[in-house]
């Protein structure tokens, strides 16, 4: 017989890897996503190289402005939809209806507001940028992706996230040639948002078989007062993650704002990934977890793995790479903008962190634990802004992104170690030392001199080498679908 993480055992484990719907689902969601990342990275500077530093701050303003107003579209509906789904599937088109109707509704306040704050603004530029990104509310308050994720049939949307994200680069590189098509810059992001949508929602009843019913306000307030905890959670995490935007925009002006986005830019390309991880691990750990408690747990370790190892590749390559990743992306009238992405490089490390065990904790539906360690982030987030930005400014800010997921995730840990019964800090060591090798490679290829595509090329290999077979030999150790009760598919 044989042994547990064997070859045997690895070559069982990769068949049954091939063949099971969920990693199916993953392939296609990373296939999607690392063409979109490509895409993404491709023309990640465009934007601000076109527009320049100036009127890419307004540009950052006024999104950072619209995210304080989508607070009022309770982004936590979407989460709780998603676990509801997952574990209530028969009811996908009652909860949808329900969460949209309500979406909806909110979305139009949320726009009204935004318009308001608009009239008052002394730059017209300015002022239009923040009406025409506010449309954005109204794309978020009909996005269906949640629902596709909690029925954990991604593969579905990979086709059409590859497809927005041409759409989005076509139309940039057609229509943003200058500071003064700012306004055409701020018009995209709705305008194939709602391009998206159609799709999805045309996608949604021949794969889904939901049929959509009207919600009464009875389901409307059941459903608010359910996710009212993950709406505060997702309240908090707003405020944390633009405080330091309004800050360095009031402090500093757009100029310095315009190098922080750049920075922030990279830092949020990390969002792809953990996006898609949610999307596809919680929905199945949040079925585990009310089928079969003790392989939920044991899903938990795998969970946990795969995020610190993307997050500790692409905080490395930031971290080391920053000079070259500026240079290439944004230019070299961005070069301010270096110490701020190697900042940013050490906040990606524990924003995979915290999305690791925090989202975790979501399909044991730990509410709360969220609410707690969204709001030590955004203390943290408003303290250290003001404390730092007027002293410090961009770069201060970006110290206080480098701390803000560090922070939440050390204050889940207790909880997460009560509810699946470890820490997990085994799944750090072979990241941690990859990131080493990261920077060992760096450094020596930079000192010979080696082109950059040549030296991302061996930093990635290098990498993923030491990461893969301990992966691999992590997936192996969890139990097989049959030796549980109920393991889902």
């Amino acid at each position: 017989m044989a042994i547990e993480g064997s070859p045997t055992r690895l070559r069982a484990v990769a068949r049954r890897m091939a063949g099971s719907g969920f990693f199916r689902d993953l392939a296609a969601g990373f296939g999607a996503r690392l063409i979109s990342i490509g895409v993404s990275t491709a023309m990640l500077g465009y934007p601000a190289r076109k527009l320049g530093p100036a009127a890419y701050g307004k540009y950052a303003y006024a999104a950072g402005l619209v995210a304080y107003a989508g607070v009022l579209l309770s982004p936590g509906l979407v989460t709780w939809g998603t676990r509801e789904i997952a574990q209530h599937r028969p009811r996908t088109g009652h909860i949808l209806t329900t969460v949209n109707a309500i979406q909806v509704l909110l979305a139009g306040i949320g726009y009204a507001l935004v318009w308001i704050l608009a009239s008052t603004m002394s730059d017209p530029e300015q002022a239009n940028a923040l009406k025409i990104c506010a449309l954005t509310l109204f794309v978020s308050a009909l996005a269906i992706d949640w629902v596709f994720a909690g029925l954990e049939i991604n593969r579905v949307l990979a086709p059409v996230t590859i497809i927005a994200m041409l759409a989005t680069a076509g139309l940039q590189l057609m229509l943003v040639k200058s500071p003064a098509n700012l306004l055409a810059y701020a018009a995209l992001g709705p305008a194939v948002g709602i391009l998206g949508a159609c799709i999805s929602y045309a996608l949604l009843r021949p794969i889904a078989h939901a049929r959509l019913q009207r919600p009464t306000i009875q389901d409307a307030r059941g459903a608010l007062r359910a996710s009212l905890t993950l709406n505060g959670a997702a309240a908090l995490v707003t405020l944390l993650h633009h405080s330091t935007t309004i800050l360095v925009r009031n402090f500093v002006g757009v100029v310095a704002l315009g190098y922080f986005a750049s920075a922030l830019r990279v830092f949020e390309m990390g969002g792809l990934v953990t996006g898609t991880l949610f999307t596809i691990f919680v929905p199945r750990l949040s079925r585990l977890a009310s089928e079969s408690p003790e392989r939920a747990r044991h899903e938990a370790t795998w969970f946990a793995a795969v995020h610190v190892a993307m997050g500790m590749f692409l905080g490395c390559a930031a971290l080391f790479e920053a000079p070259t990743l500026v240079q290439v992306l944004f230019g070299q009238q961005y070069s301010p903008a270096v110490p701020l992405v190697r900042l940013m490089g050490i906040g990606i490390v524990f924003n995979f962190a915290i999305c690791g065990y925090t989202n975790c904790l979501l399909s044991f539906r730990q509410d709360k634990v969220m609410l707690r360690v969204v709001a030590v982030s955004a203390a943290w987030a408003v303290v250290g802004g003001f404390a730092l930005v007027p002293w410090l400014g961009a770069f201060g800010a970006a110290v206080v992104y480098a701390g803000l997921d560090l922070a939440g995730w050390l204050s889940s840990l207790t909880t997460y170690r009560r509810i699946v019964g470890s820490l997990l800090l085994k799944v750090w060591v072979w990241p941690v030392f990859g990131g080493i090798v990261i920077a060992g490679v760096s450094w020596a290829l930079q000192v010979i001199h080696v082109t950059w595509p040549l030296r991302a090329f061996v930093e990635v290999v290098a990498y993923w080498a030491i990461i893969a077979h301990s992966l691999m030999r992590m997936r192996a150790s969890l139990p097989a679908p049959s030796e549980t009760a109920s393991a889902g598919k």
